[in-house]
């Protein structure tokens, strides 16, 4: 997955319109040819990786911001040396052109073009601008843009990354997932560390995307862990359902066992469903037990299961839970369900109140956990 264009943008907008212009003044040679392998690079580094940070700090150990200004600039002064052999490019037209390519990205961030990100980097290229417009020679404009670290902030892409990373937080939230809450959180608390420490005001790339790996190091973990234990309980729902559901009257019209081959190989399906769930649930249970010390019987007050509901992930309703839960305790191999739980089954499917009506929707961050069975 791509890194997302609002955070592209905003980083590489500036380099797109340098190239345009060159183009559209129709030069070529050896530094535009640099120039377009520099920033098919970037946008190629854009598309290949999906962590903001990652793109960041390769654009950083690359030196790609730095490398095409300087074909830029060299661009730039062959083009006006070949128009005036006895001329030099004077700083004058250097810093007009750099200039004038910086305001035309800061016209696209004005207009809101650029989004969010945008918004972020108006200030830093209104700086920029503001500077080189202030007066001062060309020399003294790169000198100035080195000592404030203004090409070094819109390098490491630090104004739009927190922003970013607050914005994982609140969706970690959303997602009730507790581990991608806790490296969202921590990963926050790096940069603003790193950040504080700088004496530009901005944190090194590099260093910023060791550190956010070593996070994500610590924390993959508990999130598998997590994650394999959501599945494997979601599947014995799952085995529980399919059984019970395969002794009501219903289950030759259900297409969890129609067969296009006919009846004879539907019904196939439910016997077979009726006499192996059991064996398989007992299995799953067994190993469910073994690696994370739990029986599904526990699950009910687990702090998985209460995540996964509040969540509107467990897409049963409370009243087929309470049936499932019912289920559970009599499933062994050759085992028949009595009529009552599967009347129930039936009442739910004629009723459609089998699954939540309000499963799958995304609850505002910070609800209260809700959990029927505690």
């Amino acid at each position: 997955m791509p890194v997302d264009p609002m955070y592209v943008d905003p980083m590489l907008g500036t380099f797109r319109t340098m190239m345009a212009d060159i183009d559209q003044q129709g030069l070529q040679g050896t530094d535009v040819d640099e120039m377009r392998g520099i920033l098919a690079h970037m946008e190629g580094l854009s598309q290949q990786l999906s962590d903001f940070v990652e793109f960041s700090a390769r654009l950083a150990q690359d030196q790609s911001f730095v490398k095409f200004s300087d074909s830029y600039g060299r661009a730039l002064a062959g083009a006006a040396k070949a128009a005036s052999t006895s001329e030099k490019p004077s700083d004058e037209t250097m810093l007009k052109n750099m200039l004038d390519s910086y305001e035309q990205s800061l016209q696209t961030y004005r207009s809101g073009q650029a989004g969010d990100a945008g918004t972020k980097l108006l200030p830093i290229v209104e700086k920029i601008v503001e500077l080189g417009r202030s007066g001062v020679s060309f020399p003294v404009f790169l000198r100035l843009l080195e000592e404030q670290s203004l090409l070094r902030a819109l390098d490491s892409g630090s104004v739009v990354l927190r922003p970013a990373l607050a914005a994982d937080m609140t969706l970690a939230l959303t997602n009730w997932n507790p581990h991608e809450y806790a490296e969202a959180s921590e990963k926050l608390a790096v940069f603003d560390e790193m950040t504080a420490s700088s004496a530009t005001g901005h944190p090194d790339s590099f260093a910023l995307s060791l550190r956010f790996r070593r996070v994500e190091w610590n924390k993959a973990p508990g999130q598998e862990w997590w994650d394999a234990l959501i599945r494997r309980w979601m599947y014995m729902l799952e085995l529980a359902h399919d059984w019970i559901d395969s002794f009501a009257s219903f289950a030759p019209g259900d297409e969890r066992w129609i067969s296009e081959l006919g009846r004879a190989e539907t019904m196939k399906n439910i016997k077979r469903t009726q006499e192996c769930e059991p064996g398989r649930f007992l299995y799953r249970n067994a190993t469910l037990h073994r690696y994370f010390q739990l029986r599904i019987e526990e699950i009910w007050t687990h702090e998985t299961f209460s995540y996964e509901y509040s969540a509107r992930r467990v897409i049963y309703s409370d009243k087929c839970l309470t049936l499932l839960q019912n289920t559970m305790a009599l499933m062994i191999p050759g085992a028949i369900p009595p009529q009552e739980l599967v009347q129930q089954a039936e009442e739910m499917h004629a009723n459609n109140s089998t699954y939540r009506p309000d499963r799958m929707q995304a609850l505002p961050p910070g609800s209260p956990i809700e959990n029927p069975f505690l």
